[in-house]
């Protein structure tokens, strides 16, 4: 998906980084956005991402993630065979 909206983009100032959430650490006040699509529910501590998100971005910066709608996690979910 990187190499793909990397494909798309034309703007240079964009920084594509696919990193572990669980290990993130990054600079304090230096992003406008983050940007995480279908992933935190994978995460096991979401509150200690939060704080590794909120502190890089700048005072007017956003952050924006996607969640998978939970009819899909449901399909997911294997029944049991009744007998």
């Amino acid at each position: 998906m990187l190499s793909k909206a990397k494909e798309m983009s034309t703007d240079n100032t964009i920084i594509y980084r696919q990193d572990n959430l669980e290990q993130l650490e990054l600079s304090s006040n230096t992003y406008d956005l983050a940007y995480s699509s279908l992933t935190l529910h994978y995460i096991e501590h979401l509150s200690q991402l939060s704080k590794a998100i909120y502190h890089p971005l700048r005072s007017d910066g956003y952050s924006i993630f996607s969640l998978e709608h939970p009819i899909i996690l449901l399909v997911s979910i294997q029944k049991p065979h009744r007998k």
